[in-house]
């Protein structure tokens, strides 16, 4: 009878005998004697301290005294997941980098990795709400281009610069010349 929500081991694919992955998204090494890099040895088989590299957990695993790091996430969907089709990513379906089970993890395009943080909140250009100067983000202020680009760029305050750009201005008066642009194009398409 298996018991509900019992972790799972798997050995990761290319360190077969020396590490697993569990689909709760931790990683062990297996019982053995390893040479540690100062020239003691001590015996395997615990349960690795992941350390945070750009918010995501990364592990250390050493084979034959060479030490190479590793993101747990990815090591998590290479074991359950499968192999990582060319060109993809690994992505945590509810946005939280150091969530690495097994059933949080799949593989999609950069793009698709993108769209799954616009979605969740995190990807910092889509949380943006207003500019700098105040001016909110609405779909008739920002610039089409940087748009297209994934940038959510504030068009009366580009516009502001544009014409101000060989007055150097001070931020007074480009806040007053781009928030009269602003309501130009807000009140241009309110009506």
């Amino acid at each position: 009878m298996r018991i509900p929500n019992a972790e799972s081991w798997r050995d990761l694919p290319g360190w077969e005998g020396l590490y697993q992955a569990s689909d709760h998204g931790r990683i062990r090494s297996l019982d053995r004697i390893i040479k540690h890099p100062r020239g003691n040895r001590r015996r395997g088989g615990v349960v690795l301290r992941p350390f945070l590299a750009g918010g995501y957990e990364k592990v250390y695993l050493c084979r034959d005294g060479t030490r190479t790091a590793a993101f747990v996430h990815a090591l998590v969907a290479a074991t359950f997941v499968g192999p990582r089709p060319p060109g993809h990513e690994v992505c945590h379906q509810n946005g939280h980098r150091r969530d690495n089970r097994a059933s949080n993890l799949r593989f999609g395009t950069p793009s698709d990795n993108a769209l799954d943080r616009v979605r969740h909140g995190t990807h910092n250009e889509a949380a943006k709400t207003q500019c700098p100067r105040g001016h909110r983000l609405i779909p008739v202020n920002l610039r089409s281009d940087q748009v297209r680009k994934g940038k959510r760029t504030c068009l009366a305050c580009d516009r502001a610069r544009s014409r101000l750009r060989r007055q150097a201005p001070s931020p007074a008066r480009l806040q007053a010349v781009s928030d009269e642009i602003y309501r130009d194009i807000t009140e241009r398409n309110a009506a």
